[in-house]
């Protein structure tokens, strides 16, 4: 994934049943890509680090 200046997210989260454990996913529009996780904390986690400067 290149940023060039904007980039453009769908977060996606869900449980499986009442009081379960949250999982998530990132689109990004522009590509079309998605990136599932099992672990919430590991969603906010790529998040932070595709906005850390290369």
């Amino acid at each position: 994934m290149q940023p060039d200046g904007y980039m453009s997210f769908v977060v996606r989260m869900w449980r499986d049943q009442p009081g379960g454990v949250w999982h998530g996913e990132v689109e990004q529009i522009q590509t079309g890509e998605r990136w599932s996780f099992a672990v919430l904390a590991h969603l906010l986690d790529f998040l932070r680090l595709i906005n850390t400067p290369a």
